[in-house]
């Protein structure tokens, strides 16, 4: 069963809902705290997370793989903010 993650504004704020069940939706006040929800549950669940900005159009998705653990942005366009990791995903880690 593969229920995509959405996070989205909402009129209390910012909503975390998973597609396909009824009335799974959380409410945050602020964007970061319903990206952190929604990344803990997408990645959780090995499922995809959309992130949709202010107007409601998607700023990022990123699937969560079985195996890994690690997400995998996909089109996305910038993410605006503190999206957790930049752009790039290098791989030589640094220190």
């Amino acid at each position: 069963m593969n229920r995509t993650v959405h996070v989205l504004p909402s009129d209390r704020g910012w909503a975390v809902t998973v597609e396909d069940t009824d009335g799974a939706t959380s409410h945050y006040p602020s964007q970061e705290e319903a990206v952190a929800a929604g990344r803990e549950k997408a990645s959780k669940d090995q499922v995809e997370l959309v992130i949709h900005g202010p107007d409601g159009q998607v700023q990022q998705r990123t699937r969560y793989d079985r195996g890994d653990g690690h997400g995998h942005d996909g089109d996305a366009g910038d993410g605006g903010g503190d999206g957790g990791g930049g752009n790039g995903g290098g791989g030589d880690g640094g220190d």
